[in-house]
């Protein structure tokens, strides 16, 4: 195997973030994000695994947005309400602590958005799924990744576009950002 094949496939799979499902769905969510900023109200995040690193790094680009975002199970990560919106990322769906805190949340009443690869699964009482094709850990499809990284890459490059949809959208965002941008280019520590 050589990695042009590797890159190419890559680029193929990629190509389902092109839906305009995918474009509506993504202002939905924007949409979610702007009411939760003036609400005053938080954002959590929670992946297991992989997944949860792509997690920590939509919370990271969320603050660098100047929202209040966490990712649950984190030390310092405050009490959840029923008026903040948790998001979930889980290629299957069927993690158990993914199952856990779904189940706890939609017990407290809190928004919820799942971003999974396998919608069809029974995800009731959940606010809005986005399904982001990918192949995960779970499936039998031969591919050239391993496990779960058509998921994760395709996840991953979903936020990235919808924070540079939410940055255009959302002039404080854009402001928070330049901010922190500066910070970076003076080398200086970055605080609020």
């Amino acid at each position: 195997m050589n990695l042009d094949h590797v890159m190419g496939e890559i680029i193929e799979e990629l190509k389902v973030l092109g839906k305009e499902v995918l474009n509506n769905k993504s202002d939905d969510l924007i949409d979610n994000f702007i009411k939760m900023r003036g609400n005053n109200s938080h954002i959590f995040v929670y992946g297991a695994g992989r997944s949860g690193f792509i997690g920590r790094g939509l919370v990271m680009r969320l603050v660098q947005a100047g929202f209040q975002a966490h990712f649950v199970g984190e030390s310092a990560t405050p009490l959840m309400n029923p008026e903040d919106l948790l998001i979930m990322i889980s290629g299957s769906g069927k993690t158990d602590m993914v199952q856990k805190i779904l189940t706890i949340s939609k017990d407290n009443g809190m928004k919820i958005v799942l971003i999974t690869s396998h919608p069809q699964e029974n995800f009731s009482d959940i606010d809005q799924i986005i399904d982001l094709e990918g192949k995960t850990k779970t499936d039998t499809a031969d591919s050239s990744l391993p496990l779960g990284s058509h998921f994760e890459l395709n996840t991953f490059i979903f936020l990235e576009c919808l924070m540079a949809k939410l940055i255009e959208a959302y002039p404080a965002a854009r402001k928070s950002m330049e901010k922190v941008a500066l910070k970076y280019r003076e080398n200086k520590l970055v605080v609020n």
